[in-house]
């Protein structure tokens, strides 16, 4: 599930906490987003995430109930920051998936 894509502006984003969920609003396109919870939002069309990632992604609309499979499988978390500058770097301190699951 592509959960951020092409979202926000070209300013840095420091010390921002994001709760994704489906049904939230989604992200501001060409502004900073302060923490809070968003929808997933891709803003472009196809992602490519290099090996060890998952290749050509096309999610115009993604959904968290997209997920498929184990809960308590592995899970990986890919990143590309396809930006056309050079002198850019950033990192993600945590990540963390919590799953809410109706009772049956």
């Amino acid at each position: 599930v592509v959960l951020l894509s092409d979202v926000g502006g070209t300013s840095n984003v420091n010390g921002v906490n994001y709760v994704l969920q489906d049904g939230a609003s989604a992200f501001a396109d060409g502004s900073n987003n302060a923490s809070g919870t968003y929808a997933p939002t891709n803003s472009g069309g196809t992602d490519t995430y290099t090996a060890p990632g998952p290749g050509s992604v096309t999610q115009a609309t993604p959904v968290l109930t997209s997920f498929s499979g184990n809960m308590n499988g592995t899970w990986n978390l890919y990143l590309v920051d396809d930006t056309p500058f050079n002198f850019e770097n950033g990192s993600i301190t945590s990540w963390s998936i919590t799953f809410s699951v109706p009772a049956s």
